[in-house]
């Protein structure tokens, strides 16, 4: 029997681990990092190896899982199968009473009281780039290439091993991804910011490993975080992040494209570098001028105003828009998947469930 009296649990899986809380809640109480390399950003991360991970988190939060209800962050493109394997785990591995989803990039909107907008979310595997119109995902439009936090990382090392620092890529990598989300940032000005690292050293800054080891870093601050810009310092054939952007705007219907530029949010934690917001909004800003045949980004923001929005918690943008979803539902029975719907037809309730 369900337990209405107590909040539902929602749980955010992604690439990089599983973020999880209560109904209500303002933060995730439980993040667990992924144990596996091998979900490198190529879709969603499989629900069939999430059984283990879905036990820690009831664990963690000190919770049964049966009787509750809970809500699954869906990444957008999950399959039917994909969504119907979740269920199962749900329903008959833990015994939930009721299931709702619903798309991440449609949350992240919701935990910013908005509708309308385009979601790009920065992970460790990659970015994507949604845009949502009046609460409905545009799928013809949807963006989405494989650099992301990791890279950054990888970049990182790289550049201090050029340096002459004797850093193995097993074990410092995890020392290394540490250092890059303290000191990296993301540079307004590529060129301006170059020759002042050659020029001076106001950048210049020491960081120590765990193993006392001491590390000091320069341009590569900005250099390791650029490759999200522009991939090819990596070889990578991949659209950058404002490219991602403007792609994804300029797929979408032209009456939704003026709201979308109007109204991008930055979500992830590959988001959180110093400078990544206006970046974006000056990158974005070069391709729309360009676009649009004016000689000057500053002429052509003054034709169609660009806003990027880059709230300090982002990182959890689509817990925080879950939890206050499942929070206003918790009355709401006819709009969750009962246990009953699942018994009796499976994937009746999953196609349901996929229609959120």
């Amino acid at each position: 029997m369900a337990d209405l009296d107590k909040p539902a649990v929602v749980i955010d899986q992604g690439a990089s681990g599983i973020r999880a809380g209560l109904a209500g809640e303002d933060f995730p109480l439980v993040e667990l990092r992924s144990r596996s390399d091998n979900e490198l950003g190529k879709g969603p991360v499989d629900p069939g190896g999430g059984c283990e991970s879905w036990h820690s988190v009831f664990q963690a939060l000190g919770v049964g899982a049966e009787g509750r209800r809970l809500l699954i962050c869906e990444p957008f493109g999950t399959s039917a199968h994909q969504r119907k394997e979740r269920l199962e785990l749900a329903f008959e591995e833990h015994r939930v009473s009721a299931v709702f989803m619903q798309l991440q990039p449609v949350l992240t909107l919701y935990a910013l009281g908005l509708l309308t907008g385009l979601v790009l979310d920065c992970g460790e595997m990659g970015c994507r780039a949604a845009p949502v119109i009046d609460g409905y995902v545009l799928p013809h439009a949807f963006k989405s290439q494989a650099v992301g936090g990791r890279h950054v990382a990888a970049r990182l090392l790289d550049l201090l091993r050029r340096r002459g620092y004797a850093l193995s890529r097993d074990t410092s990598l995890a020392a290394v991804t540490a250092a890059k989300e303290k000191l990296c940032y993301l540079a307004v000005d590529r060129e301006a910011e170059a020759k002042l690292a050659r020029e001076t050293t106001v950048g210049v800054t020491t960081y120590t490993l765990p193993d006392g080891h001491r590390l000091r870093l320069g341009a590569e601050r900005f250099m390791a975080p650029e490759v999200l810009f522009d991939p090819q310092v990596m070889g990578l054939e991949a659209p950058g992040l404002a490219q991602l952007a403007h792609d994804a705007i300029q797929a979408a219907d032209i009456d939704c494209r003026r709201a979308l530029y109007q109204r991008m949010v930055l979500a992830g934690g590959g988001s959180l570098f110093p400078g990544c917001s206006a970046r974006l909004a000056k990158d974005v800003r070069t391709l729309h001028a360009s676009l649009a045949g004016v000689t000057s980004a500053e002429a052509g923001s003054k034709k169609m105003k660009i806003n990027v929005d880059a709230v300090p918690r982002r990182k959890h943008l689509v817990f925080m828009g879950a939890a206050a979803l499942a929070d206003i539902m918790q009355d709401q029975g006819d709009a969750w998947v009962s246990a009953r719907e699942w018994a009796e037809d499976p994937t009746r309730a999953a196609a349901r469930c996929g229609s959120n």
